[in-house]
């Protein structure tokens, strides 16, 4: 009998490959060809394949093969490390990335991996349900024909400003879920939406907060396609909640691959990548002889502390102990308050590490002061002002140290007499214990 070759059921063709599959084997073949510092966007976006996948081991696995590489001045995406650090915290991997690489418009920069979480998860609800819309696009939507694309725009932005996360409330929460479910229940696939895709995240959001884990397996059968689609994975694992579902299994559904024909090419990612980074010449820094900073002294004192302080460290404030100003210093475990001659202008410091601690003060000095410090990662010569990216960290390995903070006059004397005076301040880090202090 003759058989229509148009008719599937004679097809000889080869079953469609899993986009997943196709993307990893592309990644895969890319690896060798990239530099390894290049190469962190291609280790994410399989990252991103195993975390939707809930391949919770391999997942790691790739974080680990990620930060074997060097490390990246700037994140692959604005919400790339924020992901990170989220899907971390649900996973129990602790803080792998240190919250970094940063940008300027970050959500969030410093703190214990606890605090940033906290504050990525508000930015992350902030920026889905931020009204892109003029404030009267949403006046009347109900009145509208579904076919109006204001109906749409104006039940999404409803939706948004019930859930803003800054005015929302358990009774706003209820509302938005039953305008949620009627808004995905007559979203045909060849619309986008209002909100570009968010509308999912929001909805799954909703649901698992409220305890409507039946609504969310609904609406992810029907429309969790569009989380692939709009790549918004990114978006979705800075919502805890959802991080949390992921790392359990809830977004299995969506990949079309069997889980060891995923396992096998997520490996050859890993193993592409540890080969990657074995094969990048080992970077050799060495710590400068000497670092010089200028500092503005406000209020006679410059500030000598971590680069990024945690919460503890905020809320030290200086010179508040009885005795620290006659002391010249202000101390804490990991940064110090030193004071400076009366009406300075500035101090041009000169930073020096190691060698052999001096017998006895320089005796050129006009003041001095000696203290320990313990270092537990970069430092920042600061004044009372200094925004927190405004002066380079300096670069003093971790540990703990005896400070010796000396001011001596200029070198060269100003022509004209100063109202303020200008002096140059000596800091050398020593052995802890190899001279007496103050």
């Amino acid at each position: 009998m003759a058989c229509d070759i148009l008719d599937p059921l004679y097809s000889t063709s080869m079953p469609k490959k899993a986009p997943s599959i196709a993307a990893l084997e592309r990644i895969t073949k890319a690896l060798p060809k990239t530099k390894p510092a290049k190469a962190h966007g291609l280790v994410l976006e399989a990252f991103s394949i195993a975390a939707l996948a809930g391949d919770v081991a391999r997942a790691r696995r790739l974080l680990d093969a990620l930060y074997s590489l060097p490390p990246l001045k700037s994140p692959v995406h604005a919400l790339s490390t924020h992901a990170v650090d989220v899907y971390c915290a649900a996973a129990g991997f602790g803080d792998l990335g240190k919250g970094e690489p940063t940008h300027q418009w970050a959500l969030v920069t410093g703190g214990t991996h606890d605090e940033r979480v906290v504050a990525i998860e508000l930015g992350v609800r902030r920026r889905v349900a931020m009204n892109a819309y003029t404030k009267n696009d949403s006046l009347d939507w109900r009145t509208k024909p579904r076919t109006d694309p204001w109906h749409a725009i104006g039940r999404w932005t409803e939706i948004q400003a019930l859930v803003y996360p800054d005015t929302m409330s358990p009774e706003k929460d209820r509302e938005a879920l039953a305008l949620m479910d009627a808004l995905l229940a007559d979203w045909p696939s060849s619309e986008r939406g209002a909100g570009y895709g968010a509308e999912i995240i929001v909805a799954l959001d909703l649901a698992f907060r409220l305890g409507e884990r039946t609504s969310a397996e609904r609406w992810l059968v029907a429309q969790g396609e569009r989380i692939v689609r709009e790549r918004s994975l990114y978006e979705l694992v800075c919502h805890p909640t959802l991080a949390k579902e992921m790392v359990r299994g809830f977004f299995r559904p969506l990949e079309k691959a069997t889980p060891e024909e995923l396992a096998t090419h997520l490996d050859a990612v890993v193993d592409a990548t540890i080969t990657l980074a074995n094969a990048a010449p080992a970077p050799t820094k060495k710590t400068p002889k000497l670092q010089k900073r200028r500092v503005t002294c406000e209020y006679s004192q410059v500030h000598l502390e971590p680069s990024e302080l945690d919460a503890a460290e905020r809320d030290q404030v200086y010179f508040q102990k009885k005795g620290d100003s006659e002391r010249g210093v202000s101390l804490f475990l990991t940064k110090a308050g030193i004071v400076t001659p009366s009406d300075t202008e500035y101090v041009d410091a000169e930073v020096t590490l190691g060698g052999s601690a001096p017998a006895a003060l320089p005796p050129s000095a006009v003041q001095t002061v000696v203290f320990p410090l313990r270092v537990r990662g970069p430092l920042v010569l600061r004044s009372v002002t200094s925004g927190e990216d405004e002066h380079e960290p300096l670069d003093v390995p971790p540990g703990d140290y005896d400070v010796l903070a000396a001011f001596f006059p200029p070198k060269a004397a100003p022509k004209t007499q100063r109202a303020l005076r200008r002096f140059r301040l000596e800091i050398g880090f020593f052995a802890t214990g190899s001279r007496a202090r103050n």
